[in-house]
């Protein structure tokens, strides 16, 4: 089951690198110099300074015999030379290239560039679809069609048939991603109806494989279909502050009403109930989810099609089932409760996520607290404040200090000090990055005579003490204290930086030409 894939932003200004935007396939035909589909019969790895290093994606060269050509002309076997993954153990990987993973005996469509008698990818940074310029295919049968599109959809819809369900899966998700779908991608290359059409007859498909790729694409635009997905949701659907998640909101359009009565079938059949709880799960914008359905559904004996008809119920007026879970004895049960309570937006139940916050289980408390953020602060300043004791401490003492930072100083403090964040968080933006700011930006307005005088000298010890994760932050500290003539303390700063972040050194110099332009 797949589930968003986005960049966090982890610190106070975000070390990621850009990605673009996924390129329709008329334009990367534009660009290849050769389109051929090819056998794959050797692969080792290689060294090509066009390509460069990359730490964690080794050079590969990968050997083809060519198949067919529909652009241009590869001799019978020719040599390709790409990116693949390939990282030391237990290592970061800050930068991903565009990469494949090409096998020895399968076959695949090649978009290449050729200089001299070496193929390489179109180009070096992947895009938001990260295999594009590279298709799986599922035969070695001659590529046909009038265009490159023609092309790709026949291939395709030869996989579709395939007896190989990790093929038939794969067609499913390519379709899917290049008419509109695949978290929305934009690329239109494929009719959405016709690509639809074909992946709907998969529903119900009696291997788990291809019926769950695609459910997939049916259950792809509702919330409630990857519970590991819900804070992005939460984000969007409420009036509070998931702090560093992209938003996500349900589109206008709901593709689940396109395979309702297949959906059905398996929400309401005897097969597996972790597809059926998928298939509930898909249906949770539709009009199939009713009161006397979701009862139904909640009354049985699987786990997974119980938590499905709890989560979809936030749909309802009808509290009754999301009342029930979140006092479940099961916590699997009562994480979904707590997860609908934020979908539901209903204020009447905040006093259950506040119990919920001293759960035994901590996917139970970190649900609880993920609601009760989705909510407006305004709704949830009493629970907060009542809760600093808790695991959730930092996330809510940030909520809480935006609308005013004083009576939170200490605890903003001990966050940033500390890097105090909870066990079961779900990611975003660090909380200590974001006590930093707030007590910052309170530091900033403050007038000049009170920076020297407890508590705010007590507070720019504190934000002296973050462990930096960038440049900006001690950078603009070092320029408030320049600009507010704390000559002593600046000096004493850049001294102790010297020793736990040299690299901030040459933007200390810029800091004191100009202050003006970090800290106005």
């Amino acid at each position: 089951m797949r589930s968003v894939a986005l960049l966090l932003a982890f610190t106070a200004s975000a070390a990621a690198y850009g990605v673009g935007p996924a390129i329709a396939l008329d334009e990367l035909a534009q660009k290849a110099t050769v389109i051929c589909k090819a056998t794959a019969i050797a692969d080792k790895r290689a060294s090509d300074a066009s390509l460069g290093k990359v730490f964690g994606y080794p050079v590969h060269e990968t050997k083809l015999r060519t198949i067919s050509c529909i652009k241009g002309s590869a001799p019978k076997t020719f040599k390709f030379r790409h990116y693949a993954y390939d990282p030391p153990p237990n290592s970061g990987i800050a930068y991903s290239p565009l990469h494949y993973e090409l096998t020895p005996g399968k076959v695949y469509i090649v978009f290449a560039v050729r200089n001299g008698g070496v193929y390489r990818p179109l180009f070096k940074e992947h895009t938001q679809k990260e295999d594009q310029g590279l298709f799986r295919a599922g035969d070695d049968k001659p590529l046909k069609g009038a265009t490159v599109s023609d092309a790709i959809w026949a291939e395709l819809q030869r996989m579709l048939a395939s007896s190989v369900a990790d093929d038939v899966a794969y067609a499913i998700g390519q379709l899917d991603q290049m008419s509109g779908g695949g978290l929305d991608l934009g690329l239109k290359d494929f009719d959405r109806q016709a690509a639809l059409a074909d992946i709907r007859k998969h529903v119900q498909s009696k291997n788990p494989v291809i019926a769950e790729a695609a459910l997939d694409v049916f259950g792809g635009d509702s919330p409630f279909y990857v519970e590991t997905d819900a804070p992005y949701w939460l984000a969007g659907v409420g009036k509070g502050t998931i702090a560093g998640l992209s938003p996500r909101k349900p589109l206008s359009t709901v593709t689940a009403d396109f395979a309702s009565s297949e959906l059905l079938a398996v929400a309401n059949g005897s097969g597996a109930a972790h597809l059926r709880g998928l298939a509930i799960r898909a249906l949770g914008r539709t009009r199939a989810i009713t009161l006397p359905a979701v009862t139904t559904w909640e009354r049985s004996a699987d786990r997974e099609v119980r938590r499905a008809a709890i989560i979809v119920s936030a749909q309802l007026s009808d509290r009754s089932l999301i009342a029930k879970a979140v006092v479940d004895a099961d916590a699997d049960v009562r994480r979904t409760g707590a997860l609908a309570v934020g979908f539901t937006q209903d204020p009447k139940l905040l006093a259950a996520l506040g119990k919920l916050l001293a759960d035994g289980d901590a996917n139970v408390r970190a649900a609880a607290a993920m609601a009760i953020l989705s909510f407006s602060p305004d709704l949830t300043e009493s629970l907060m404040k009542a809760q600093l004791s808790s695991d959730y401490m930092p996330l809510f003492v940030n909520v809480l200090a935006r609308k005013d930072p004083k009576p939170y100083l200490v605890q903003l403090a001990n966050v940033v000090e500390k890097q105090l964040q909870p066990a079961g968080w779900w990611g975003g933006r660090i909380p200590a990055a974001d006590s930093w700011e707030i007590l910052f930006n309170y530091v900033k307005a403050q007038p000049q005579a009170e920076l020297s005088r407890q508590p705010l000298g007590n507070v720019l010890d504190s934000l002296e003490r973050m462990k930096w994760f960038s440049s900006s932050e001690p950078r603009d500290l070092y320029a408030l204290y320049v600009r507010r003539g704390l000559t002593a303390r600046a000096k004493r700063f850049r001294d102790s930086l010297k020793q736990t972040a040299s690299y901030v050194e040459q933007y200390l110099d810029a800091a004191d030409q100009h202050p003006e332009h970090f800290v106005p």
